[in-house]
């Protein structure tokens, strides 16, 4: 039953897959990658495209089933088939050109070891905390078990009554859920143990678009150690198999704020589409995506405007898609009367508790200083200091601003919050800052190379790094 469960999983998995690599044809991203990393570009891309279109189905009322979504994937495979054949041809080889060998071979092994490790342990994982019971699990079942295979799953009067479900938070996205539905759906029945690999797949795409963004910038066996720490980081692995969506949201909103900081400096378009599809699927993992894509777009927006101006408009149209996928879910929350006011900012609330600052400021500092996270954010920002004073990476300014905006963000919000502090908020701060966690995890090659190469060997890494050499003024450059 396990092994049939997993296989059923892998399957619908492939199925995603399929409407990933659409996407990347039609963003001109398939031939820019590696020939074995861009598979799992297009499985985050496709978990990334049902996170974000999936939620759309179930308001319009129909079913995340693969009767109904198995008909869009293919569209989206014969679109993106269809735009590729007519594109012009190119010699354009993938970026940073093509590397193969022993150390290759050897960064994939390393990579490829926790992640089975992790695989053969999600199957066996029973699910514990309440509130992934009560939020994430609850409404996957909801989802699943709703209606029928095409229509009627988002029935207000079982899905959206605070009577029926009085500890669930009703006004979260239904990304997750509806992932986690689709993986019941193809197993036939709501394994609540081996849908943890559903999740075991998504960090593997997620590892797996962080190789293929960072790999011509940073040498293989440095790229994958850090890839392989992330699979064995404590806070990591036990928030992924708990199945609280922090984890899910960090990995999706890392890889597209990767993406984001790559196409500032590098200028590839489809980088930025990749990231814009990213990002909003943050937004439907969880509502803390909001904030985390407000730290992003705003880090990357700094630097631009010094530099680059006329650049910031194309930047600001990636926000702005990202919001307006936002818009039908606070549509669906004002209709339904799901919304929840644990955060209502105000002078005198301020006034009232000032004495909340201090604590969560010291437990941020635990949070990101604590063994559990292999203290990751900490190392990632002195090496982001030293490439900013050796005018190294451009990812480093961006990284910096991004963590200075979330950190700023969780503060208002904890500062303005109606829900206990110290019983309630404070317990969290391991999961909710885990965007940030994961995103130094994944920059820690890349600015530590940056940080401590030779100018030699720095400069050769850049010049590769771009492909065919074209002409290119010094401002525009990678250091």
């Amino acid at each position: 039953m396990i092994i049939r469960h997993a296989l059923a999983v892998v399957a619908g998995n492939a199925v995603l897959a399929v409407a990933g690599a659409g996407f990347l044809l039609l963003i001109d991203a398939w031939r820019r990658l590696g020939r074995w990393s861009r598979l799992l570009v297009a499985l985050l891309a496709g978990q990334a495209l049902f996170l974000t279109v999936a939620p759309l189905l179930l308001y319009a009322g129909l079913s995340v089933s693969p009767v109904v979504v198995a008909p869009l994937v293919a569209a989206v495979a014969v679109a993106g088939l269809v735009v590729n054949r007519r594109r012009r041809p190119s010699s354009t080889s993938p970026r940073g050109g093509e590397r193969s060998g022993v150390t290759a071979l050897l960064g994939a092994a390393l990579v490829a070891t926790p992640l089975i490790a992790l695989g053969v342990r999600a199957v066996a994982q029973p699910i514990y905390p309440i509130d992934a019971m009560l939020n994430w699990v609850m409404k996957a079942k909801v989802i699943w078990a709703g209606g029928d295979r095409v229509t009627g799953v988002l029935d207000a009067r079982v899905f959206a009554r605070p009577d029926l479900h009085p500890q669930s938070h009703l006004e979260y996205p239904l990304g997750m859920n509806a992932l986690l539905a689709w993986s019941f759906h193809w197993m036939g029945e709501a394994d609540i143990r081996v849908m943890h690999l559903q999740l075991v797949l998504l960090i593997a795409a997620a590892a797996g678009t962080s190789w293929a963004i960072l790999r011509p910038l940073v040498p293989d066996l440095p790229l994958a150690v850090a890839l392989a720490g992330l699979l064995t980081m404590p806070a990591a692995v036990d928030g992924l198999l708990s199945t609280y969506a922090d984890v899910p949201l960090a990995l999706v909103w890392a890889s597209g704020a990767l993406a984001l900081m790559c196409w500032a400096a590098e200028g590839e378009p489809y980088l930025l589409a990749l990231a814009t599809l990213l990002l909003a699927a943050s937004l439907a993992v969880k509502q803390d995506g909001a904030f985390y894509d407000l730290a992003i777009y705003v880090g990357v927006a700094v630097p631009l405007l010094v530099r680059e101006r006329r650049r910031v408009p194309t930047l600001l149209a990636s926000a702005g898609i990202v919001v307006l996928t936002a818009v039908p879910w606070q549509v669906y929350t004002a209709t339904h009367d799901l919304s929840r006011k644990d955060i209502r900012p105000g002078l005198g609330r301020m006034q009232a508790q000032t004495d909340r600052l201090l604590p969560t400021l010291e437990e941020m500092v635990g949070v990101l200083a604590n063994s559990r996270t292999l203290v990751a954010v900490p190392l990632a920002v002195a090496l982001a200091i030293v490439c900013v004073v050796r005018r190294r990476r451009t990812e480093a300014t961006p990284f910096l601003v991004a963590a200075a905006m979330v950190l700023l963000a969780i503060l208002f919000i904890y500062w303005n919050s109606a829900v206990n502090l110290r019983i309630t908020l404070l317990p969290a701060l391991h999961r909710i800052l885990m965007g940030l966690v994961v995103l130094a995890w994944l920059l820690l090659p890349l600015l530590a190379f940056a940080a401590t190469a030779s100018p030699e060997t720095y400069e050769e890494t850049v010049v590769s790094s771009r492909g065919p050499p074209v002409q290119r003024s010094p401002s525009r450059s990678r250091g």
